[in-house]
C-alpha cells in the first residue's frame, strides 16, 4: 500500500504571492473604517459656534494604509491648542463667532482686545478623539488581519 501527500506548492506560491497586497487591502479596509469613527468622534467633542468646524470635519486615505483625519476651516488649531496672548482675531472670524453666540456687533473691539491680552483657551476635540477611539481601531485592525488571513487561505 502507498499514500501519496502532495504540497500542491504552486497553489500554495501562488497564494503566498498574493497574501502581500490581499493583507494590506483587508487591513486598509478597517483602518478606513476607524478613521471614519475616529471623524465622527471628533465631530462630536468639536466645541459649537455655528458648526461651521464640526461640518468640516473628514477622514480621508493618503495612501493605502493611511489616513488622514482634518478639519477643514483656518482656526481648528487655534480651537484645538488655543491661542498665546499677543494676537488679533480676525474680525470676519470674530464677528462669525459672535454672530452665533447672540453677542451684540459693537463689542467687537473689546472681545478683540481681551483675546490679545490674555489669548484663548484650547478646547481639545481632535486629541481627546483619537484617544477615546484608539482600541476601537486597533481591533479594527485585527479583524482586517484576521480577515486577509482567512482571503488568503481561501485563495485558489
Amino acid at each position: 500500500m502507498r499514500i501519496n501527500i502532495d504540497s500542491n506548492a504552486s497553489e500554495l506560491v501562488r497564494a503566498f504571492k498574493k497574501a502581500p497586497a490581499v493583507m494590506m487591502r483587508s487591513i486598509d479596509r478597517k483602518l478606513g473604517r476607524g478613521a471614519l469613527e475616529v471623524a465622527r468622534e471628533a465631530k462630536i467633542k468639536a466645541p459649537k459656534a455655528r458648526s461651521l468646524l464640526t461640518n468640516s470635519i473628514r477622514s480621508s486615505r493618503v495612501r493605502l494604509g493611511e489616513y488622514l483625519i482634518s478639519a477643514g476651516t483656518n482656526y481648528a488649531g487655534y480651537v484645538e491648542e488655543g491661542t498665546r496672548r499677543g494676537g488679533w482675531p480676525s474680525k470676519q472670524v470674530l464677528a462669525v463667532w459672535m454672530s452665533a453666540r447672540g453677542i451684540d456687533a459693537s463689542l467687537n473691539f473689546v472681545i478683540a482686545r481681551a483675546i490679545y491680552r490674555k489669548g484663548t483657551r484650547e478646547q481639545p476635540y481632535m486629541a481627546p478623539a483619537l484617544n477615546d477611539k484608539t482600541s476601537r481601531v486597533m481591533a479594527l485592525v485585527r479583524q482586517g488581519v484576521k480577515d486577509g488571513l482567512r482571503e488568503v487561505a481561501a485563495i485558489r
